[in-house]
């Protein structure tokens, strides 16, 4: 199922469409417990290692199963929003004015991925695609849509631009938010060192930053953007053009990137640092777990002379 077929029906009229189920005796069928039925749905719409394209397949098939499992994922699926494609984009802004998906949504994840055996960006190739992003964002701000957005999330798999949607998305980004994350995913490409985002942004709501595979300068830049920041997550950094190898691993590069990102942090973003009856923190995934080591010494100490404590997340 491609993301071109997507941009062209409605996903509903697939689910519909996409199989042919039989009939059965109630006789035949096996019940699960509804909270069995939750859990393996959950896992399932919350896994990290499904494709753009298998997320779609999920939305579509789960519907089929049985009036439970479709009552039970389609509340999962509007409280955990997942757009994998520029037409499923399209699809969701049409539910928008629903007062029932409006209540439900607490989180927003946009995934900018290739099509499946292609190295180019596409569907996500010019800023027409990058049009139904920002206008979910806009219209859920300036129409009071999504009250209970709490998390909005962009996800990059080996785009070339990444910071590709991002300045439009945080132009508009609801007040409700309060936690942002960036990830890119990518394995091999280089990664610039800014990032064309308006340095006049204001994100005062943002308390929690994550960033995962992106350069240390970009985390400066988008931890400047959030004063009132107080959380911000770590994992997977990578250098910028200067000093990027090509065919170069991003988990071989090592925790001096994370030093010099708190570094570059402490000295960029100003109002980062602790201050008193403000708590600040640094969640590193560093994989290190003797706090004995070297590098864990040399953050901890560059944070404990900013007043920023460090919490190390080995697994």
């Amino acid at each position: 199922m491609s993301f071109s077929t997507f941009n062209s029906l409605n996903p509903v009229q697939m689910s519909h469409n996409s199989m042919q189920v039989s009939p059965r005796s109630d006789a035949s069928k096996v019940w699960l417990p509804v909270e069995i039925v939750e859990n393996i749905i959950y896992l399932l719409w919350r896994s990290s290692n499904l494709s753009s394209n298998e997320i779609i397949e999920v939305f579509c098939t789960l519907q089929l199963v049985s009036h439970t499992w479709r009552q039970v994922f389609m509340r999962l699926a509007w409280r955990d929003v997942y757009i994998p494609s520029p037409g499923f984009a399209e699809y969701y802004m049409r539910h928008l004015d629903s007062e029932v998906q409006d209540e439900l949504c607490r989180s927003i994840t946009f995934r900018v991925e290739p099509s499946l055996g292609h190295r180019t960006p596409d569907p996500w190739t010019d800023e027409e695609d990058a049009q139904p992003i920002s206008h979910i964002i806009f219209q859920a701000e300036s129409f009071n849509y999504l009250p209970n957005l709490r998390r909005v999330t962009i996800e990059y798999v080996e785009v070339h631009e990444p910071d590709f949607c991002l300045d439009g998305m945080l132009i508009s980004m609801p007040k409700e938010v309060t936690h942002l994350e960036v990830k890119d995913t990518s394995i091999f490409k280089p990664t610039p060192t800014t990032m064309e985002i308006p340095m006049d942004i204001q994100l005062t709501n943002i308390t929690k930053l994550s960033i995962m595979g992106i350069s240390g300068p970009q985390v400066g830049i988008l931890a400047k953007l959030c004063p009132n920041l107080e959380e911000l997550d770590i994992e997977g950094l990578i250098e910028g053009y200067s000093d990027w190898s090509f065919g170069r691993s991003r988990t071989d590069l090592g925790a001096d990137i994370t030093i010099r990102t708190i570094y570059f942090l402490f000295t960029w973003a100003e109002d980062f640092k602790g201050t008193p009856g403000a708590e600040k923190r640094i969640v590193w995934h560093s994989g290190v777990t003797n706090t004995n080591d070297p590098d864990y010494k040399r953050i901890k100490a560059l944070c404990d002379e900013n007043k920023v404590n460090l919490i190390l997340v080995t697994s």
